[in-house]
């Protein structure tokens, strides 16, 4: 696989996690960001071993950049949901239940 596969794959894989923390924040009626600890540490569980550094890469590239509106070592805030195509929160929770089942499989 080539490193542009690998981030391209990656991307895909962390906007689904975008688009549900998003979905939540909406269902909760909060403001749509998270500790970036906290986000990275999400990833991790789901299986997608990325950095700080490969984080704000990616969220200048598609499909992120329209998602995460800033990024910085405390905290990531995400853009409005009306700004690019989201999946309903349903799949996009069924896409992270599956990414992390996944996980830990590998990880057993």
């Amino acid at each position: 696989m080539k490193l542009f596969e690998a981030l391209t794959d990656q991307s895909m894989e962390l906007s689904a996690l975008v688009q549900y923390l998003v979905g939540k924040s909406e269902e909760m009626n909060t403001k749509p960001s998270i500790k970036t600890d906290t986000f990275l540490d999400m990833a991790h569980n789901m299986g997608i071993n990325t950095s700080f550094e490969n984080l704000t890469t990616l969220a200048q590239q598609e499909p992120l950049k329209n998602m995460i509106t800033d990024v910085n070592k405390e905290t990531i805030e995400f853009g409005d949901a009306g700004s690019y195509d989201k999946m309903p929160v349903d799949k996009a929770r069924d896409t992270v239940k599956k990414m992390a089942k996944s996980a830990s499989n590998k990880r057993s």
